[in-house]
């Protein structure tokens, strides 16, 4: 705990929260993020994330080619980091747990079939929290080969699955999307 709220400490003092260095709670780390809104993952990845080395790669499936860069690559894993405003309480319908984990161990998983790495750790940052929470797993082959197939049927002009109800909430193309009616 020590060690994040030093490095919540240095993120608010970069980016001009001086004057809530004081503050016990540390919530205008993520306050002070939230008035930038799209890049408050940005600053909080900066300063939170754990460092691990990583490069571009693409690997063929299919016909076609699957790219991406994770947060981070380890010997034997891939690293990825998120932050959210949701809390995992249960006492929330969305919390972490049913919302930004699926979607980010999915990718996870990609990145980790990508780089053959034989499992993936997630952590995400809560601003309602204030936690950094951590996952660790195997990669799970399956889930990696029924997102790709997701993907072709959908290219294919097969029905495209609404996302998660929570994400069309912020999305940039929710007022000309027919998808977003589903939810």
């Amino acid at each position: 705990m020590k060690e994040l709220l030093e490095r919540i400490t240095g993120f608010i003092a970069d980016y001009g929260g001086e004057q809530y260095l004081d503050d016990p709670n540390f919530k205008y780390a993520c306050d002070v993020a939230d008035t930038l809104r799209f890049k408050r993952g940005d600053l909080l990845h900066e300063k939170l994330a754990e460092r691990h080395p990583s490069i571009f790669y693409a690997k063929e499936w299919d016909r076609y080619v699957i790219a991406g860069v994770p947060d981070g690559i380890g010997e034997d894993f891939v690293y990825e980091f998120k932050s959210t405003v949701f809390s995992n309480s249960a006492k929330y319908k969305w919390r972490i747990d049913n919302s930004v984990l699926p979607v980010t161990r999915t990718q996870a998983n990609i990145y980790a079939w990508i780089f053959n790495k034989r499992r993936w750790v997630v952590e995400i940052f809560s601003c309602a929290d204030l936690r950094l929470y951590k996952w660790e797993g195997e990669v799970d082959y399956g889930d990696v080969e029924r997102t790709l197939k997701g993907f072709k049927a959908a290219e294919e002009g097969g029905e495209i699955l609404p996302p998660v109800c929570w994400k069309c909430d912020s999305c940039k193309y929710r007022d000309h999307c027919k998808v977003k009616d589903r939810c």
